[in-house]
Parts: C-alpha cells; structure tokens; sequence
C-alpha cells in the first residue's frame, strides 16, 4: 500500500501506519491466520511489486481496469468513492470538459491520470497525492483528480489550504 493516502492508508503522527485498508488487511490476514507485513511504497510501483514478488497483495485504492484484469486477479469491491476535481480558489476548471488544454498533477498510471488525458488535459507526473496537491497549489499544475475521500481528508488536517 501507499502508506501515504488518508483515509485509506497513512501514516498518523506518531508514525504508525493506520487507515481503512490498513484494518481491512488486517481483517483478511486474521481470518487467513497469517501475520501481515507491510510494505509502503509508490502508488506507480504497486503492481510491479507484485510481479517481482516483493509481495503478496496489494491494498491500496485501485480501480479494476480491462488491462490489470488480465494480468491479476481482483477480490470484491470493498470502496465506492466519488471522484472529485480539486483546483485552486476561483479557478475556471468547473467540470470535466474544463479539463481540456489543462495539466493534471496524476500518478501516471492511475485510473485518474487516465480520465484527465481522456478529457485532453496534460500530464504532470506526481508520485502521490500530497505532492500533486502540491503542484497545483505552486501553480505548476492546474488540478488533481483524485478520491472525494481522499480530499475531505486532506480538508480536515489542512483547514486553511487555498484549494
């Protein structure tokens, strides 16, 4: 998993690594009486893990796409999430088709770095999601697609961000 990524998994102040994929792993390796490790890493690097076995499963708020379906097998969906725009105050990019001519600050292999290119936005390669909000808040990209979750998150930690 990410590790970087609340609600879902993130580190809390003290360092330890909680959120809801964090329970639910810990939930499925209960069951399975198995003793998870963890493994944080890059959002990009999460399926190549898998390939060179670094391990066994990945947690981490990823979509199930054609491409991925054939190459890996996926348990039951266990998040539904609206996605949302995130933007700096008083920007013009209102809805997707504002997109268009725009940089998005994506992961480059998400499924959001994908819906932005699809609208015609171009690609500002970010590793996770506290640096592409970064980005836009420098002004280097336009918006970030990402997890309504995600950004409530963020919102509540970061009260005064100008996004």
């Amino acid at each position: 998993m990410e590790g970087g990524f609340a609600p879902f998994s993130f580190r809390t102040k003290s360092g330890k690594l909680s959120g809801f994929e964090v329970a639910l792993a810990k939930g499925v390796a209960k069951q399975l009486k198995l003793k998870p490790v963890f493994v944080q890493t890059k959002f990009d690097s999460l399926i190549s893990g898998l390939d060179t076995k670094k391990y066994d499963v990945v947690y981490n708020d990823m979509s199930i796409t054609p491409e991925r379906q054939k190459a890996y097998t996926f348990g039951r969906e266990y998040l539904f999430t609206k996605s949302v725009l995130i933007t700096k105050k008083g920007s013009d990019i209102k809805t997707y088709a504002d997109l268009k001519g725009k940089r998005a600050a994506e992961t480059t292999s998400s499924n959001f770095s994908q819906a932005a290119k699809k609208a015609g936005a171009q690609i500002v390669a970010a590793p996770g999601f506290a640096e592409q909000l970064e980005l836009v808040a420098n002004g280097k990209a336009d918006v970030v697609l990402n997890s309504q979750d995600s950004w409530t998150a963020y919102k509540k930690v970061h009260p005064e961000t100008n996004l």
